[in-house]
């Protein structure tokens, strides 16, 4: 057995590297047992909460007036006001991480969590910042009459969303993502899935539709099945160019917006791509205004059924929101034939995404989203023969 001796020169640097991360340690189990304890202590009363976004199938975002209270102590009672999200932990796990790979400069559009709670019955509830005094874009241009200038408004939202489509990904991590995003896997292998989930829950009002021509508002249309075939026989013609950050999820209740300062926050980063096409969050927050805020609205809509394969109907947003679509393609203008093409995609893939969601009691709302994502879907596959 040998035995080494280490010299006061070496001694003395090494004890004081060990006290140094001792002292981390105890230091890092302090302040958890701070946390827990201020868990234990505070206790926050509930007087109200009511929603402020939240689509067919998303969760729910809520505000939340409470009281905070410190039991044992002379304190009264103190209001406060804070937004939370009720999902499942591995949603929250997942934002968060797409949030820490934002830049610095555009973060200050996006929302981050505060903190997450214990689980609530099956999802976890995580209280958000920024958010006090915000309304979701489509409530605001539901809002009658606005509290804000229209062009102000969707200037704000199309510069921001420019914003974000800029942020390119760093060149470290260019090889592994692509440089060029990819329509097959952003649009078709979706619309695919959804067209399957929607014929298998709607199939008593949709099957027969999904292989047969219609006549669409006195228009013979291509049927669903001939024209998605057509698109994905040409996908490589409307390929989009460079890799790029993209919201993914961009409809008009996943928009945050303060109407007395303009402050915009995105919410719902789950599905946010960074090898994405900027045309798919366009498309869809076009798609969700031009024709989604009927199924959450006021009845706007009508279907008349004339026999089996010939339909009229009609979806009439109100005015603010035709100007704000008017507004949004207006600063589109510059878009190529294969830009064209990809919105017209990116709006079918939403509607044809929202199918499976809706409700199957309700079958003139589940005709109308599928007549218009055919009608669209048709008008494609014209464009590529």
């Amino acid at each position: 057995m040998e035995t080494y001796l280490l010299s006061h020169e070496l001694c003395t640097p090494l004890v004081g590297v060990m006290l140094e991360v001792a002292y981390d340690i105890a230091l890092a189990n302090l302040r958890r047992y701070i946390r827990e304890a201020i868990k234990e202590w505070i206790r926050i009363d509930i007087a109200k909460t009511y929603p402020v976004a939240g689509g067919i199938s998303g969760a729910g975002v809520h505000y939340v007036s409470a009281y905070l209270s410190f039991p044992g102590l002379s304190i009264e009672k103190f209001p406060v006001d804070f937004v939370v999200k009720f999902s499942e932990k591995r949603t929250f796990d997942l934002e968060q991480q797409k949030y820490m790979k934002l830049s610095d400069e555009i973060k200050q559009y996006f929302i981050n969590f505060t903190a997450i709670t214990k689980q609530i019955t099956d999802e976890f509830c995580m209280i958000m910042e920024h958010l006090k005094g915000f309304q979701t874009l489509e409530l605001i241009l539901y809002t009658t009459p606005m509290q804000v200038g229209l062009e102000d408004l969707m200037q704000k939202v199309v510069s921001v969303l420019g914003s974000v489509h800029k942020e390119r990904v760093d060149s470290d991590r260019l090889q592994n993502v692509g440089k060029q995003a990819n329509a097959f896997r952003l649009y078709l292998t979706d619309i695919a899935n959804n067209i399957y989930k929607s014929l298998k829950k709607h199939g008593t009002i949709l099957t027969h539709l999904y292989d047969q021509n219609l006549i669409v508002n006195g228009s013979r249309v291509s049927s669903l099945q001939e024209s998605f075939a057509q698109v994905c026989e040409n996908w490589k013609r409307f390929n989009p160019g460079a890799a790029m950050t993209m919201h993914g999820d961009c409809h008009a209740r996943n928009i945050m917006v303060n109407p007395r300062t303009l402050d915009l926050k995105f919410i719902d980063i789950d599905k946010m791509d960074e090898r994405g096409d900027y045309i798919y969050d366009f498309g869809e927050l076009l798609a969700d205004l031009e024709t989604f805020g009927y199924i959450l609205g006021t009845r706007r809509f009508s279907v008349v059924v004339k026999n089996k394969n010939n339909y009229d109907y009609s979806i009439e947003p109100p005015n603010t929101v035709k100007e704000a679509c008017i507004f949004i393609l207006n600063r589109m203008n510059d878009l190529n034939e294969n830009d064209k093409r990809r919105l017209k995609l990116a709006k079918a893939r939403y509607l044809l995404g929202l199918l499976p969601d809706l409700s199957s009691y309700d079958n003139e709302r589940v005709v109308a989203t599928y007549l218009e994502a055919v009608r669209i879907m048709n008008d494609l596959a014209n464009s590529l023969r």
